[in-house]
Order: structure tokens, then C-alpha cells, then sequence
């Protein structure tokens, strides 16, 4: 992106005072060539990169640091004057700004350590004093680093020393100080004509689609605009390959005296069809729908492929998968393999990917044997001793719970913008925790205050990778981590995010153990208004490499509406160069619409007070925004009415009575009394009192402790005269 500046020059005084300036000159990309052969200018753009650099860091997160600069004359422009991005000139290699002060690997340890991280985070070089977060890394690729540190150097390093060692000198270190490595159980293709095993996160969804068979809960739409010339038999190659190539894309749940197992069919061509749209308002709709439609997990296929043709040179494709083949890793996978090989296929060349020395039925026959062997008795002593005791979540709802948990959901969109997202980088820095962890301790914040609670668990998908051979395989890998987070004792911010650091990484540490075993271990009391362990998730999709070309065209994702809900409450968030954006997903038959977008309001105070103080405690963080607070204490406080003067108070009950019959009126220790029930009673006393001679301006003595009959006896006091 462009950055426009003005580069001011200012002269001292005898005394060394800045004086007032002498003249300011406006950089811009025409004016660099028309200035270039001023000493004074080349002088100070040779100063300006790394100054300017250090002026982004402190406002800017860490994915948005130019690695590279470029300079230009002019920006290329298209006919209609806007910026042509596609002629813009590439830039070098990636490599860290500044690399002229790289300190070159001087051990063995260290030139492993830094081929690790060129690899993962897809740089050229790093010197050893590199930090990796600075670099663009963050707890996935940590994970990924550590999964290739014992891969290839056979030792285990901890996550947390990983964490703390953030240098490449500082992790060869922790190497050569570690213990070497536990031997992995071998990853080893097995023969397809033996019965295949689900994997344990398949064999949940399989239980759940036999306990409520139909539904789309489960459905992973991925919707994409095209726009060029579109060869069509090019795309359907593409697909026919894919589906060839990932044998979990043709598989099927079959169940038999022995219970579920997969069943891989022979490859198949993917026909494809474009279809006419001819009202392209139609889009959301058609969609939807097509989202919407089940899956048929014992008949398949797995994957459906519809193509929209809007008009002219422009489609959109929507691929359609169950989550029993894929997750989200999968489907970066899955879209970067369609592009590099419809390309191909497009130039006419023979698509070029190498043969998968596994597929998805060996890592399960491999997750079979490992937890056979008792390998993860460990971890389940850690989820165990954590999670003991964990309370549920109760955030106030709307509507009455459902006594079997609805999938009905919506979305209420998030935006937090550059400079926040900015900000929150440089506190999550500053604490030493990633972007993840700073989020989920905010959240953590929002939904106590809302619960009343001092003890909240969140649930947070993890990729599940941690062998490097899985990274290229398309499956069902992404495990479900349950992250306990305690609030009790009033701490401060930085204290409970160094609480949060130390959940978060003893979980990843734990990781691989499927959350299903977990749930069976801790024998949580099954209830089918809500899912076990807790009600609330939280996910952040770190940034993602550019969407991938196919061929001539242009690829533009496109956003499907959710109208489902998997638990009560989920916060989706992704960072882009504009911020953090995403969305809460809730349940539609807990919580209205208004209530959530009052909760997102929250999430942003609690985040915005965090940086401010982060030492300040829990108590004295301010949930509320300005215009909430405005609105809290001003319009809805705003509750003075002119009196009416021809009315007496009970006339004023009696005219409510007309009105809200039915709803309830007063309520006292556990009991109630409607309107029209409270109108009865007083009538029926009035009426007593009146024979008794009660009549205007005889006074009655009311001798009655508080309860329903106090409320009773005055209106009928009142009513008598």
C-alpha cells in the first residue's frame, strides 16, 4: 500500500533550537524522480526505510511491517485512474528489512534452528538475533516449528521454552540443553482391503448424525467469485484429480456388527455444469440454499461442486464439503491444489504435484494404535486435573433453553479496526503473549461479567498437526481444546494474561489427545439442551498467503450467512491488513440480536481498557462504551412523565390491568400475582372495606408485613375511597 508523507526540513538556531521550518516538500510518486538528484533528498530517503519502519512498529501488528521496499515513479494506474495492483513491480525475495545486519547461523544448532524457520515462515534467511514473532510467526507456526525440531533433530523441546526462546541463538540453545526426542509411533500406509477405522473426531460426527440425521450443522461451504475467461473442462480436470488425488473426498461412513468404518470408493470424473443465473440478486439465496442441503454420509459424495455462470466472463463456484473429509487447514490444501492444477490444465501443461506417501485412513489406523499403546495416559492425567470441577456457563438468555440444543443460529458482525488491532499487538508484545491469547483473555473478561461467574471454559479449535508428514493430507485433523480461564481474586490485566499463557501453552502441550476421550474421561453428565464441557468457543484464523491465481482469473471469496449454530456462542475473528473482522455466531433460539450485538460492543470496551491500563484490575475495567454509558445512564434513566391530573393512582393500575392482563404485576419470595388476579383481590377486599363503612377520607390502618397481601390491601384501600 501506498504510505503519503511529508518529509519537513527544518533549520536550529545559533543556539541549536528547532526554528520554525524552512520549507516542506511533499513526497509523493511523481515527485521522487523530479527531486532525485538532490543531495539533501537522497540523504534523507537512505535514512528514511528503517526510521519509518521503526514508527510502523509501534502502531502497526507485526503482519502488516513491510519486509520489503520498492521505489516507484508513479503508481501504474488502469483506464479509470484507480490503482492497477496487478502491474504493480514484485518485490525482492522476502527477507527480515534490514538483513544487512543478519548475524549469519555460527553452530550446527543454529543453522538447523534457521532452515526450520525459513521453511515455515517462508523466508529466505533469518539471522540468529531474529525474533520469531517479529518475523510474522505466531502459535501455529510455533507448533509447526517444534513438530519439525523433533522430526529432524530428534529432540523435544517444550512449547513453552520455544515460547520463551524467541530468538534463533536463543532456541539452539534450548536444543542442545533438551531431552532427546520420544519416538513417534510410525506413520505407515495400510492395505485398503482391510475394515478402516474412523478417527475419533469422524466417529462424533457420525454419532451425531445418527442422533439427528438431516442436518447441515455441519456443512463447510467455500464460495468463490471468478472473473476472466473460464475453461471449463479445464476446471472439471482440476476437480477430477483433487477427488483422485485425497481419498477421503470419496469416502463414505458405512456401519456394521462391529459399528462405523470408512469406505473408500474407486476415483470418478467430477462433471461440472455451469448453470445461468440470470438475476444475479438471486446469489445469497442459491447459496444458502445449496449450503444448507445435507449430506448423506453412507451414500455420498462427500463433496459437491455447483458453478453459477452470472454474466459475461464472470462465475462463482461453491464448493460444498462435510466436515468428516476436512477442516480448515484441508481446505487451503484443497483450494491451493485446484488452482496450481487448473492452471496447468489451462496452459495446457499436465498438472505436476508429487503422489501422497499417506492418506487420511492411515493416520487413523496410526491414531488407532497410539492411543492403544497407552501413549496419552499423560495427557489425560493433565485434562483430568484441569478441567475437574469446571462449572457451566450460564449466560443469561433471552428465550427459554431448548430441551434438546437447537442448531438455529445467526451472526452479528465484528470489526476492530487497524489502529486497535495495532494496539492490541503491541500489549500482547509487551506481556509476551500472542494475539490469541490477549483475545481469549477479553473474552474470558465479557462472558464472566455476563455469567456472574469467576470461572469460564472456552472451547478453541487447534489444527492437530503436529507431525509434519500430515500437513499436506485434506481430513478431519482440527482437535477441540476445552481452555479453563479463573478470574476469582480480583487480579490485575497482566496477571491474567500471564494466566492465560500458561493455560493456553499446557494445552498445546496436550494437545493431541482427542477431545472425545476427554469428555468420556471426566464422565460428564450428558444433556441434550447443550454440548459437554462448554457452551462458548473462540477461534482466530491467522493471516493467509494471497488466494491463489487460477490461471487468468481473478478469485474473489465471497461470505455465506450462517443460520446455523454448533454451540450457544461463537467468536470467529481473522486478521487482515484492515484490522481484526469475523463475527459472533449464536444460537437464535437463546438469544436475540440485540443481545449479542451488545455483547460484541462489550468485547470491544474490555479490549480498549486493557490497553489503556493493562496493571489495573478486573473490578475497575469498564465493560460499557461511551455510548452505551450515554445511552445507559441518559435515555434509559430518562424516566420523568407528567402526572395525570384526572387520575388517581389506582384508576392508573386499573387502566393497565386493560391492558396487560396476564403479565405479571408483583412478585414476592418465589410467588407472583398477575394484573388481573392483583385487581381481584384488591376489588374483592375494596368491596369488604366499603361495607364497613370505609368511604373518601376515612382513614384504614394497614397492619401487614411485606408480601402480595400488603400490595392487595393498599389498592383496595384505595379503591374503597
Amino acid at each position: 500500500d501506498l504510505i503519503l508523507m511529508d518529509v519537513v526540513m527544518h533549520r536550529r538556531n545559533a543556539d541549536g533550537a528547532l526554528a520554525t521550518p524552512r520549507f516542506a516538500m511533499p513526497l509523493r510518486a511523481g515527485r521522487l524522480r523530479s527531486y532525485g538528484n538532490n543531495p539533501l533528498l537522497g540523504k534523507v530517503r537512505a535514512a528514511l526505510v528503517p526510521r519509518l519502519r521503526e514508527h510502523l512498529k509501534a502502531r502497526l501488528p507485526e503482519h502488516m511491517l513491510p519486509t520489503a521496499w520498492v521505489t516507484i515513479a508513479a503508481l501504474p494506474t488502469t483506464p479509470n485512474g484507480k490503482i492497477d495492483r496487478q502491474a504493480l513491480p514484485s518485490p525482492p525475495a522476502p527477507t527480515r528489512a534490514g538483513s544487512a545486519q543478519q548475524v549469519a547461523p555460527r553452530t550446527d544448532a543454529e543453522a538447523a534452528v534457521a532452515s526450520i524457520w525459513c521453511d515455515v515462515l517462508g523466508l529466505d534467511s533469518v539471522g540468529v538475533h531474529d525474533d520469531f514473532f517479529e518475523l510474522g510467526g505466531h502459535s501455529l507456526r510455533a507448533m509447526q516449528v517444534a513438530s519439525r525440531i523433533v522430526s529432524t533433530l530428534g529432540v523435544d523441546v517444550p512449547l513453552q521454552a520455544l515460547f520463551d526462546a524467541r530468538t534463533v541463538a536463543a532456541q539452539a540453545k534450548a536444543i542442545t540443553t533438551a531431552n532427546v526426542g520420544a519416538i513417534l509411533e510410525p506413520l505407515v500406509r495400510v492395505a485398503r482391503d482391510q475394515r478402516l477405522p474412523l478417527s475419533f473426531a469422524q466417529q462424533r460426527l457420525w454419532f451425531l448424525d445418527q442422533l439427528k440425521p438431516g442436518t447441515a450443522q455441519y456443512n463447510i461451504p467455500v464460495a468463490l467469485r471468478l472473473r476472466g475467461p473460464l475453461d471449463i473442462t479445464a476446471l472439471s480436470e482440476a476437480l477430477t484429480m483433487l477427488v483422485a488425488r485425497h481419498e477421503v473426498l470419496r469416502t463414505t461412513l458405512r456401519e456394521d456388527a462391529e459399528g462405523p468404518h470408512q469406505h473408500i470408493a474407486a476415483p470418478e470424473t467430477v462433471p461440472l455444469v455451469a448453470l445461468a443465473l440470470t438475476n444475479p440478486t438471486d446469489l445469497d439465496e442459491r447459496l444458502a440454499s445449496e449450503a444448507r442441503r445435507p449430506f448423506d454420509l453412507a451414500r455420498g459424495p462427500l463433496l459437491r461442486v455447483t458453478l453459477w455462470r452470472l454474466g459475461g466472463e464472470e462465475h462463482v463456484l461453491l464448493l460444498c464439503i462435510h466436515h468428516v473429509a476436512a477442516d480448515g487447514w484441508a481446505l487451503d490444501v484443497l483450494l491451493g491444489e485446484l488452482a496450481a492444477a487448473y492452471t496447468a490444465l489451462a496452459a495446457g501443461r499436465a498438472p505436476t504435484a508429487s503422489a501422497l506417501p499417506f492418506d487420511y485412513a492411515d493416520f487413523t489406523a496410526w491414531q488407532r494404535r497410539w492411543l492403544a499403546q497407552g501413549s496419552t495416559e499423560e495427557q489425560l492425567v493433565y485434562w483430568k486435573a484441569t478441567l475437574a470441577g469446571a462449572p457451566t456457563l450460564e449466560l443469561p438468555a433471552d428465550y427459554p433453553r431448548p430441551a434438546i440444543q437447537s442448531e438455529r443460529g445467526a451472526e452479528v458482525l465484528i470489526q476492530l479496526d487497524a489502529a486497535l488491532t495495532a494496539d492490541l499487538d503491541a500489549l500482547a508484545r509487551r506481556t509476551g503473549v500472542t494475539l490469541f491469547m490477549l483475545l481469549l483473555a477479553g473474552f474470558a473478561v465479557v462472558l464472566a461479567r455476563h455469567a456472574g461467574q469467576e470461572d469460564v471454559v472456552i472451547g478453541s479449535p487447534i489444527a492437530n498437526r503436529s507431525r509434519t508428514e500430515l500437513e499436506g493430507i485434506v481430513g478431519l485433523f482440527v482437535n477441540t481444546l476445552a481452555l479453563r480461564v479463573r478470574l476469582a481474586g480480583d487480579p490485575t490485566i497482566e496477571a491474567l494474561l500471564r494466566d492465560v499463557r500458561r493455560t493456553t501453552l499446557d494445552a498445546y502441550a496436550h494437545q493431541d489427545l482427542p477431545f472425545e476421550r476427554v469428555v468420556d474421561a471426566l464422565k460428564v453428565p450428558r444433556d441434550t439442551s447443550r454440548t459437554p464441557l462448554f457452551q462458548v468457543m473462540m477461534a482466530l484464523q491467522n493471516v493467509r498467503d494471497a488466494a491463489p491465481r487460477m490461471g487468468a482469473l481473478a478469485l474473489e471469496s465471497l461470505a455465506i450467512p450462517q443460520d446455523t449454530a454448533k454451540v450457544d456462542l461463537t467468536l470467529h475473528l481473522t486478521q487482515t491488513p484492515a484490522g481484526l473482522h469475523g463475527m459472533l455466531n449464536y444460537c437464535s433460539d437463546l438469544f436475540s440480536r440485540g443481545t449479542i450485538e451488545r455483547l460484541a460492543g462489550h468485547l470491544r470496551g474490555v479490549l480498549t481498557e486493557m490497553i489503556a491500563d493493562p496493571t489495573r484490575r478486573l473490578s475497575e475495567v469498564v465493560m460499557l462504551g461511551a455510548e452505551e454509558q450515554r445511552r445507559i445512564l441518559g435515555e434509559w434513566n430518562a424516566t420523568a412523565r407528567p402526572y395525570p391530573r384526572d387520575a388517581c393512582v389506582h384508576a392508573l393500575f386499573e387502566r393497565q390491568v386493560a391492558a396487560q392482563p396476564n403479565a405479571v404485576a408483583v412478585m414476592y419470595a418465589g410467588a407472583s400475582l398477575t394484573y388481573a388476579a392483583l385487581d381481584a383481590a384488591a376489588n374483592r377486599l375494596a368491596h369488604h372495606l366499603r361495607r364497613l363503612g370505609v368511604g373518601p377520607e376515612v382513614r384504614v390502618g394497614s397492619f401487614v408485613t411485606a408480601s402480595l397481601d400488603m400490595v392487595v390491601g393498599l389498592l383496595a384501600i384505595l379503591k374503597a375511597g
